[in-house]
Formats: structure tokens, sequence, C-alpha cells
């Protein structure tokens, strides 16, 4: 029983060690593809490079002149949509302002009635001056002023008099300093418009001379070398932000066991107390950071609806670009998963979302506008909205850059793989 036992145990051994090989092969071979993909493109642009010579400066001169437009344009963007954001809710804050005012200028008048009623009740008692101080009077602060006879009324009714006087003449100058604010925000909105059109016919003016650039062989060379060079910007982005994560996790683990050391060796309650408070926020932050991944569904979904494949893996990087009918549209989760990575890559490129699935495979989705549904932390569900499309000044609105990526067991980045088999392309 015992030698039956041995060998099963051996068996289970040999067939897991066997399998973590073939993982670990399989994980090899791909970084190797990887590696050469880039050694690939790193060699074109040098060819690209040396075939232009000269006219490779001017070209780059121009190129580094559209991306500088196409960060301001950004820029002037996000400030429009605050601006416009801000504009809505003084609104808001002013139709409700309208509203209490409305409503304290109803009490105030209910108020006179009834404070004209003591009066005339206290005339018919005592003298006719009352009479001549109602009907003289055009408003409460006319009574007011006749210190006499309000000091014959009841002390509740004055003192709810005055307060509400006072709260409608605080609204009244609430309301003007808003309507002045939004005057002065409707200005700033109308002097982005038209600082956003100068640069858009500037940015037009520009993409003419390139475009008319690219009718040349040179050109085309030229805006290919570019493509290929900020291709790989952008996965070193991804793969630097995915590094970062772990650095954090790592500094995060090593705060929360300090401060867990020196509120044992604190002098008093009150500092253990303080130092335990600040063990437990980087413990919280650490866990949010980690959290577990979800079991997948089975299969994966395309990130965006009825999605059109219009660059493989190796065409210009190592992911695909897909397109859609719909500009803005809904970027989904391909899979239960947890957000690893969320930042902004660049003017053109917008923002980017990374997503663990499992321990082995994670994905990107590129050209998101600020500021994507998810944060790093998050558990997501299949086929969740991350975001939308159209976050890249110069990407087009209905397309998607999308990778997969190979992730160690703790979501660090290996490699970049092809996502056409898992997508089914």
């Amino acid at each position: 029983m015992m030698l039956r036992l041995c060998l099963v145990l051996a068996c289970f051994i040999v067939f897991a060690f066997a399998q973590e090989s073939s993982l670990q092969k399989q994980l090899e071979g791909e970084l190797a593809d990887y590696q050469g993909l880039l050694e690939e493109r790193a060699s074109e642009i040098n060819s690209i490079e040396e075939t232009l010579g000269e006219t490779a400066s001017r070209l780059n001169q121009q190129i580094s002149e559209r991306d500088t437009l196409s960060e301001d344009l950004s820029q002037l963007s996000n400030q429009r949509k605050e601006l416009e954001a801000s504009i809505s809710e003084l609104e808001t804050q002013l139709s409700q302002t309208e509203a209490d005012i409305a409503s304290l200028q109803e009490e105030i008048s209910q108020l006179k009635v009834r404070v004209e009623g003591i009066l005339i009740n206290m005339y018919k008692q005592r003298s006719s001056s009352f009479a001549s101080a109602v009907s003289q009077a055009q408003d409460f602060h006319d009574l007011q002023v006749n210190n006499y006879y309000l000091s014959l009324l009841a002390e509740q009714d004055l003192a709810l008099i005055v307060q509400l006087d006072n709260k409608a003449k605080d609204l009244a100058e609430l309301q003007q300093d808003q309507s002045q604010q939004i005057a002065s925000l409707d200005s700033k909105t109308s002097e982005l418009s038209q600082n956003e059109a100068s640069l858009i016919a500037k940015q037009e003016e520009l993409e003419s001379v390139i475009s008319e650039l690219e009718s040349s062989q040179e050109g085309q060379l030229a805006l290919r070398a570019n493509l290929l060079q900020e291709q790989s910007k952008l996965e070193s982005n991804i793969a630097e932000a995915m590094a970062q994560l772990e650095q954090e996790k790592e500094r995060l683990r090593k705060e929360a066991e300090e401060k867990r050391r020196q509120a044992e060796a604190a002098n008093s309650e009150e500092e253990r107390q303080e130092l335990i408070a600040e063990a437990e926020i980087a413990e919280t932050r650490l866990a949010a950071l980690g959290a577990p991944l979800p079991p997948l569904s089975s299969g994966y979904i395309y990130p965006i609806d009825s999605p059109t494949l219009i660059s493989r893996y190796g065409d210009i990087g190592s992911g695909v670009i897909l397109t859609t009918d719909l500009a803005g549209a809904a970027v989904k989760s391909i899979n239960k998963g947890v957000v690893r990575e969320m930042s902004f890559l660049s003017a053109n490129d917008g923002y980017s979302v990374t997503i663990q699935h499992s321990d082995a495979l994670s994905s990107s989705y590129v050209n998101l506008q600020a500021t994507p549904l998810v944060d790093v932390g998050d558990v997501v569900e299949q086929g969740q909205i991350i975001g939308y499309l159209g976050g890249g000044t110069l990407t087009p609105p209905n397309a998607l850059r999308f990778y997969m990526i190979k992730t160690k067991s703790d979501g660090s980045f290996v490699a970049f793989t092809d996502p056409a088999g898992q997508l089914g392309f």
C-alpha cells in the first residue's frame, strides 16, 4: 500500500514537473519571438534612416511639430471639457438659488400679512400711529427703521423676519456672483473654441504637408520609421507601468512591516496607535493592488462591438489594431480580471488600461478617453465597459490598439504575444 502511494506521488511529481517545464519552454519561445520582433523593428528603423540620409532630419522635424500641436490641442480640449462641466454645475446651483429665493420671498410675504395683522390689532388696542407705520412702510426694511414699533412685536416674529430678510439678501448676492462666474466661464469657453479652431487649422495645414510627403517614397519611409519608434515607446510604457506596480507593491509591503515594527517599540500608546493606523493604510492599499484574480469565463469576447482587424501582430508593432463603425465606442474587458495598469500614454495615443486575467496572461487597451472607468486594483467582469475610444488626438476615434501580454504569476511583464488566436481572428 505504501509502495503504491509512493509510486502515485512520484508520478504526480513527474507530471507536474513536465507540465511546468512545458509551460516554461512555451514562455521562453514567446519571449524569443518577441525579442526577434523587436530586433527586426530596430533593424528596419536603422535601414530607413540610412536610406533617407539628410531628408530624415527635415521630415522628423515636421513630425515633431505635428506631435507638439497634437499635445496642445489635447490640453485645450481637456480644459474646455472642464469649463463646460463647471458651467453646467454653476447653472444647476443658480437654478437652485433662484428657487430658494422664491421660496423665501413667499415666506416673507406670508409673514408680512401676519405682522400687519399684529400691528392692526395693536392699533385697535393702543394708538392710530401703528396704522400710519403700516401704511407708509414699503417693505420690511422701512418697518425695521421704526424701532419703536418693532420693539412692540413678539421677539420670535421679529427675529424670524430679520433672519429671512438677511437670507434673501445673501441669496440674491450669491445669484449675482454666479451670473458673473457663468459669464466669465462662457467667455473662456469661447476663447478656447477660437484657440482650438486656430490649432486645428494649423494642424490641418501641417497634415497636408505630411500628406504631400507621403506621396514620395522618402516621406513614406520616414513616417513608417516614426510609427515603429512610437510603437516601441508605447510598448515600453506599458511594460514599465506594470513593473512600477510591482515596485509599489514591494514598497507598501516594506512600509507596512516597518510601521508594525516601530509600533511594537513605541514609547506611548498614542504613538503606537498612529503607527498601527499608518501600517493598516499601507496594507489596505497593498491588498487593493494585489487583488486575487477571479475565475475566468470560458472563452474571450471582442473588446469592441463588431470589430474589423486592420493591422495584425508584427505589422507595425506587437499588438493588433481593431476598428468599429462608431467613434467613441465602448471598450470592454475580454474576460474577468484585475486592473494592473491605468495611465496616460501621450496626446497621440490617449489612455491605456491593462488587465491581468490569469497568472500568465494580461490584455492592454490603448486609445481610451480621459478618464477610464476603472482604476488599478479594480476587479472587472467579462464584458464590463472600462472606457471609451477616442483618447488619442492623432489616433482615429473608432480605433483600438489591443495587446495580449505574457506575464509571470505576480503580474510582471514578460513579452507581448499575438492576440489574434485568443480573439478568433
